[in-house]
Parts: C-alpha cells; sequence; structure tokens
C-alpha cells in the first residue's frame, strides 16, 4: 500500500486547450519513519520509567519539569508532586551549598557532567543521603534544561548510623535519634518497649508529639 498526497491546478495553454497538472508526493516512507521514532520513544520510556534509578529534567531555574515514577520510591513524592518544586526544595538546608557548587558547575559548563552527594528531604521529612548525576544541554526548542540521575548514596554517615544503632538496641535505656529539624530518623528497641511505639511509626515524628508530660 502506497500513501501519498495529492495536489492539482488547471490551466489553459497558448494553444487554447484546458489542462489538468497533477502531482503526487509519496508519504510512505515518512509514515515509516515516524512509526520508528514512536516505539523508539516508547521504548525509551520504559526503560525510563522502570529504571532503577531516579531520571528527572529540570528547567535552567531548578525547577522540576519531569520525574520519573522512581521519585516515590526515593523520597516520598509522586512525579505530579515533583512537578514545579524547586530542586533546592527538597536538599537538606546543611547541603545547599555542596549541591549549588555542582548545580552552577554544570550551569557553566553546558554538555559536561557534574557529581554531587548530598542530603534530600523526604516528604516525610526523614534525610536521604543520594548521588546526583547531571548535566545541562539544550531541548529541540533550544531551551536550556538540566538532566539528572539521581540514587541513594550508601554513605559512611549510614554505616556509622548502622554502628550505633547497633549500640543503642543492646542497652536498655530508650534512645531516639532525630534530624536538625527534631523529626525521628531512629529509635531503638527499647524505645518501643516503653512508648508502645514502633520505628516506624515513630519515623518523621517529633519528640513532643509522641511523649507528653
Amino acid at each position: 500500500i502506497t500513501k501519498a498526497i495529492i495536489s492539482g491546478f488547471t490551466s489553459i495553454l497558448p494553444n487554447g486547450k484546458d489542462v489538468g497538472w497533477i502531482h503526487m508526493l509519496d508519504i510512505s516512507q515518512l509514515d515509516k519513519t515516524t512509526e520508528v521514532l514512536r516505539l523508539t520513544q516508547d521504548r525509551f520510556k520504559h526503560f525510563i520509567e522502570n529504571a532503577s534509578d531516579t531520571f528527572a529534567i529540570l528547567d535552567n531555574g531548578g525547577n522540576f519539569i519531569y520525574a520519573s515514577p522512581k521519585i516515590e520510591e526515593l523520597l516520598g513524592y509522586t512525579p505530579e508532586e515533583m512537578i514545579g518544586k524547586n530542586n533546592f526544595d527538597i536538599i537538606h538546608p546543611l547541603d545547599h551549598e555542596t549541591a549549588g557548587k555542582a548545580f552552577n558547575s554544570a550551569f557553566e559548563n553546558i554538555g559536561k557532567s557534574a557529581r554531587s552527594v548530598f542530603r534530600s528531604t523526604h516528604k516525610n521529612g526523614t534525610p536521604v543521603w543520594v548521588e546526583a548525576n547531571g548535566r545541562f544541554a539544550y531541548n529541540n526548542n533550544e531551551e536550556l534544561n538540566a538532566y539528572l540521575i539521581v540514587r541513594e548514596q550508601e554513605s559512611s554517615a549510614k554505616e556509622k548510623m548502622h554502628l550505633l544503632s547497633m549500640v543503642a538496641d543492646s542497652i536498655s535505656s530508650s534512645v531516639m535519634i532525630t534530624d536538625a529539624f527534631e523529626k525521628i530518623i531512629w529509635v531503638n528497641n527499647s524505645f518501643t518497649k516503653l512508648s508502645g511505639y514502633s520505628l516506624g511509626e515513630a519515623l518523621g515524628k517529633t519528640p513532643s508529639q509522641l511523649l507528653h508530660g
């Protein structure tokens, strides 16, 4: 089957005869090319949305214009909730400088990747160590965007927390650990026995929300 665009017009020759002119443009190959592009986009979208890492696109002001579904597992926000949110809204205040240096470095060296390790803030208020690799590039509309790959970082801080929790779990005193915002990020077994709150129930709460008097 051949697909074509047909156009035509009539005119009068110098000898007075009427003639018709017809032009045919074969678009079969164009249709095939469009289908190949569509299939490629579908496969790329499937890869992005099912990858173990989080993919994100920011505008040149650091605002999210896309986040892959993995963002919800990493930080608790749905992709829709991330749209329009500024990158620094979800970065721990103590790490704004670290992340800002990497962002500016990538902005000043368009096309070159920059790496940064910092704490993001989960939707429930707890810190999450992440590693972000990204670069700035122009899209098809000549707009400058930042393209990021983000994954959870198994940092030395987490290792220290693990060792501390092993020690704290072996003592009879109740222990809780909070972040800089006074949100609980860990409690030991003695705390659970005393208060009745499990670690899962205490996460993201402040001590004053759980303990009274």
